[in-house]
């Protein structure tokens, strides 16, 4: 089956460059580094179905590496989220915050969305090694790993997808860059 959506491809593309039959360390570097933008650009694409179309574009332009890195971090490692934990000490309220105070301060995270969350720092952290620590060696196996872990976080995802706190760890992956930082 032809992959339809840009993260479809990306998998694809990391699949190919794991499966050749000799894949060079840069073949193994490129497949870490597709698999984990497969997984960014699904949830961005996520985050963006949360808005109205004539604006999408305008969000998918919204997120940021580090951002969403430090909102997957928070996600998983708390089962619930106090909103205040999404800014940080002495900065303004975001829309984030006003949206969850006008329903409630504390969102719980199902271990599920949890696993995501961790699947999403992993992801980054192994692309970030396979991009810029030429002293770490990526292996056929761990890419094939991370290849497999990004396809298993996109079906976890859609088992929490229409949670309050999968939609709220959308749009906090969107609304922790602050401005002037």
């Amino acid at each position: 089956m032809k992959p339809e959506t840009y993260p479809e491809m990306l998998l694809e593309h990391a699949a190919l460059l794991i499966a050749r039959r000799r894949p060079s360390a840069a073949d193994l570097r490129r497949s870490c580094s597709a698999s984990y933008y497969a997984l960014f650009h699904f949830f961005i694409g996520e985050a963006a179905k949360l808005f109205p179309a004539s604006g999408r574009s305008y969000i998918r332009r919204c997120f940021h590496h580090g951002e969403m890195s430090k909102t997957a971090r928070v996600f998983s490692s708390n089962q619930q989220i106090v909103i205040d934990t999404l800014k940080g000490p002495g900065q303004q309220p975001t829309h984030l915050t006003h949206v969850a105070h006008r329903q409630n301060k504390q969102v719980a995270v199902a271990p599920k969305l949890k696993d995501v969350a961790r699947s999403f720092v992993e992801a980054q952290e192994l692309r970030e090694n396979a991009d810029y620590d030429l002293a770490h060696a990526i292996t056929k196996t761990e890419a094939d790993m991370a290849h497999r872990r990004v396809i298993q976080t996109i079906e976890d995802w859609k088992a929490v997808r229409k949670t309050r706190a999968a939609k709220l760890f959308l749009i906090a992956c969107m609304g922790m860059k602050r401005q002037g930082s």
